[in-house]
């Protein structure tokens, strides 16, 4: 669907949008809700962008250098044409990259995106305001016009753009009373995103991808925080209270290319101060297998603090197991005289739910919690044919009959649908 943007000049367009100065904060500590609102939103991305600081906490000025098991990656590197090269990406550009993989089709597997701006802008920074357009778009075209160079350590050297092209259409302005059309300035719509070829093969190498959670991501309101979630559980996860992960806090800051003040005292305060401090944005975040927890411990020589992490697992599905009750759904894959192995391959395609699904079931008053992984799972199975059944749900209870269990009627649609296909 296209999507009307505030209006932009022809020449913007093609030479790509700067960098705009609002950091778009979130409220303080605003909770994700539940119901239609609640969304994973568990984007597949390269694992190198969530095994190191691949987006700095602060704004660049000049290109960052990174190693990440054994590959040198030049975030920022000189522009194929010559011109001034784009600053490195920073957080505001990992948000909207992560918004943007959220999108993909994955059982179509394409290059192009599309999506509704409103939906973007929620996932994005939970809000549906329209102020949030045009910042966001000056982010997109940033990840269109950075280069980044990837250097394996067979001496292999590929350099890209993470976004390859991005589609506009100029309309007439609707608003004929407006100053603007009077001029010959026409109203840009955003039409479809293009990943480039290079990043789009990075995304086929199942064994480099890894996946995070966006909701938690966006939840935060310190880009530094931000940062550090994105890269943090991946060093925690193996670790518990009794042996949590440690680093030092001048080493975590340098890391994230956060200044590094000089004196303890206020390497500490950074993570500590404010109601809503860094260390408390942190700390019982969810990750994908467990609750992140965090805390601060005087180094041994006590010339600074480290930042200790470890996670807790007791009580938390993994979104890569799936629950026994889910074993209807194979069951009734192998009726249908499928394989096993069909399932598995099915199943690596899984994507959250619609936002278009979700409102389907809260008006068949279809209990969604609980429930979400089976309904992600029969998505991924059914294609298509998965929302034309909820969709048959949700007429059930407009016309007056949604049965005694809603949500074991629509189970039970599903399962059968499944052990029915052809």
């Amino acid at each position: 669907m296209v999507t009307s943007l505030s209006a932009l000049s022809a020449e913007k367009s093609a030479a790509g949008a700067g960098i705009q100065e609002d950091l778009f904060p979130l409220p303080p500590q605003r909770k994700i809700r539940h119901g239609r609102q609640k969304n994973h939103l568990i984007p597949i991305v390269p694992r190198d962008f969530v095994t190191a600081p691949f987006f700095a906490a602060a704004r660049q000025t000049e290109p960052r250098v990174l190693i990440i098991n054994d590959v040198k990656w030049v975030i920022g590197d000189a522009h194929p044409t010559g011109r001034a090269a784009s600053p490195a990406l920073d957080m505001r550009h990992g948000r909207a990259c992560f918004t943007l993989l959220s999108f993909r089709d994955r059982m179509q597997n394409g290059r192009e995106i599309r999506f509704s701006m409103n939906e973007f802008c929620r996932r994005y920074a939970q809000s549906r305001g329209g102020r949030y357009s045009r910042e966001i778009l000056d982010l997109l075209f940033d990840l269109r016009e950075t280069w980044v160079r990837r250097e394996s350590a067979d001496g292999t050297i590929e350099r890209f753009t993470i976004i390859g092209d991005i589609k506009t259409l100029e309309k007439p302005l609707r608003r004929r009373e407006a100053i603007r059309a009077l001029t010959e300035q026409g109203e840009f719509w955003l039409d479809r995103i293009s990943l480039s070829p290079e990043f789009f093969g990075l995304l086929q190498q199942w064994e480099r991808l890894a996946r995070i959670r966006l909701d938690v991501l966006t939840s935060m309101t310190s880009p530094t925080a931000q940062a550090i979630y994105t890269f943090l559980p991946s060093r925690a996860v193996h670790h518990a209270e009794s042996d949590p992960f440690a680093i030092r806090l001048a080493t975590l800051l340098e890391q994230v290319s956060h200044p590094v003040p000089p004196h303890k005292s206020v390497r500490k305060k950074i993570f500590t101060q404010n109601r809503f401090s860094i260390l408390s944005q942190l700390d019982g975040k969810e990750i994908l297998n467990g609750i992140l927890r965090v805390s601060l411990a005087d180094t041994k020589d006590a010339s600074d603090y480290n930042l200790l992490a470890w996670v807790e697992k007791d009580g938390v599905p993994s979104p890569d197991q799936p629950p026994i009750c889910n074993s209807k759904l194979l069951e009734a894959w192998r009726a249908a005289g499928r394989s096993k192995q069909a399932f598995d391959q099915r199943l690596k395609y899984i994507q959250p739910l619609s936002f278009y699904a979700r409102e389907l079931m809260e008006r068949a008053s279809v209990a969604i919690d609980g429930n979400e992984r089976f309904f992600e799972m029969a998505a991924a199975l059914l294609g298509n044919r998965f929302e034309a059944i909820v969709c048959e749900a949700k007429t059930d209870a407009v016309e007056g009959d949604p049965g005694r269990t809603p949500t074991g009627r629509l189970i039970y649609r599903l399962v059968e649908s499944v052990r029915q296909m052809q």
